[in-house]
């Protein structure tokens, strides 16, 4: 895993990682302290980018290629940090060396299999809690109904969270031509493993699953610096996954854009509770138990008054009005009392404070949010899935993107040729 921060004001942007890497294979788990995940998007321009999840795109490592497109469109020049992220993603679609026909047939496989086997063990698990409460039941039977229900609610889910650019005009008939094949094999493992579901049913849900914002593996790319027309720093946040039939999976999240109306901003990335609890005065684990306890108490006080009033002798009609009363408006006023005072009480201050640092404020700043998220996990009883140097650069308008600090795996007295090309 990984956590990174940006922090911006209208001097600069400071962007900073940790550098542990996690490798699962054969069962077990492995974690290096040797990961990079900040690189330079160009020699020229004051643009910087930070990588989170996967650390690989159709099976090349991001490294490679963000050094392959500073060498082929470090030259190109736009007037917005949101046309730098959208021509790098568009260079993803054309290098041949990352979106080969092979390779996009690798990415469908991936999606269908993963899709496929999430359906049943979601619905194997439920039969299994069904059976537990009534053993006489059909487990084949219950087995289909969770089978064709985890279908019918996943590509509900699929529709909610909306369509990825790039696939907007892919229709579902371009993608039974292109994954034909693939559907056949399919239709023969379900018939082998008595999986329910036509071919039909499943090539629909499939195709909402490949275009859907839900995607099954992706890369969090933050983009942070200047356009040619910028004065002050910007960022842009995008989630991409894989190419099938030459349609780039991905989609753009909420960036930030420092102006005159707004001075700063901090923002972390990937795991962020430590850095959010430092930000807020409360971890969001503990604030999404005290919505849920209120809620619970809530319910608690209405079954109470209920059984009062039933002791007390109140009429049915009565008893009813009382049961039909709805406490989610106490809920709500709390929720939005306690985020108000959250806001007024941390965290706008904390933003004040960071629009008036100077650069070397905001380098303290950045390199402490991912050193304590490093000592948190190193005392807690999960994995340390945070760790290692600390990379931290600086980017300004003037300057362009500087490192701090960096991680090198070489001596960098016996190679001042690389030390020239950084």
């Amino acid at each position: 895993m990984t956590a990174l921060v940006s922090i911006l004001n209208k001097k600069a942007a400071v962007i900073a990682a940790d550098s542990a890497v996690t490798i699962s294979k054969d069962g077990k788990t492995r974690i290096y302290n040797t990961a990079n995940k900040i690189f330079r998007l160009s020699d020229t321009k004051p643009i910087g980018v930070m990588i989170y999840d996967s650390s690989q795109f159709m099976q090349t490592p991001w490294d490679v290629l963000f050094k392959l497109y500073r060498e082929r469109r470090s030259n190109r020049s736009f007037d917005t940090l949101k046309e730098y992220a959208d021509d790098f993603l568009g260079f993803l679609k054309s290098e041949k060396h990352c979106n080969s026909a092979e390779n996009q047939w690798d990415c469908l496989t991936s999606a269908i299999s993963s899709h496929y086997y999430k359906v049943q063990e979601h619905a194997r698990q439920e039969c299994k809690e069904a059976l537990e409460e009534n053993p006489d039941a059909d487990a084949q039977q219950l087995f289909n109904e969770r089978v064709m229900e985890n279908i019918r609610l996943s590509n509900e889910a699929f529709a909610e969270n909306g369509v990825c650019p790039d696939f907007e005009n892919y229709s579902l008939r371009q993608f039974k031509s292109y994954a034909k094949e693939r559907f056949n094999e399919l239709v023969d493992l379900c018939k082998e493993e008595g999986v329910p579901g036509t071919r039909e049913e499943w090539e629909e849900n499939i195709y909402n699953y490949i275009r859907s914002q839900i995607l099954y593996t992706e890369t969090g790319i933050v983009f942070v610096g200047y356009g040619d027309d910028d004065i002050f720093p910007s960022l842009i946040h995008v989630h991409v996954g894989g190419i099938i039939d030459g349609h780039l999976m991905y989609y753009y999240d909420e960036g930030e854009a420092i102006s005159y109306d707004n001075d700063a901003s901090i923002q972390p990335f990937a795991q962020t509770d430590t850095m959010i609890s430092l930000m807020k005065g409360i971890h969001p684990t503990m604030y999404e138990t005290i919505l849920g306890k209120l809620d619970d108490a809530l319910g608690s006080a209405k079954q109470k008054m209920m059984d009062s009033l039933a002791e007390a002798g109140m009429s049915e009609t009565q008893m009813t009005k009382v049961n039909e009363m709805n406490f989610d408006d106490i809920a709500e006023k709390f929720h939005s009392e306690m985020k108000d005072y959250i806001q007024d009480t941390f965290v706008d201050g904390i933003v004040d404070a960071v629009g008036s640092f100077n650069i070397e404020d905001m380098v303290k700043m950045a390199e402490s949010l991912i050193s304590i998220t490093n000592l948190q996990r190193h005392f807690s009883s999960s994995e340390e899935s945070v760790g290692g140097p600390v990379d931290v650069a600086v980017i300004t308008k003037s300057e362009g993107f500087v490192w701090v600090n960096h991680k090198q795996w070489f001596q960098q007295d016996m190679n001042p040729q690389m030390m020239e090309r950084r």
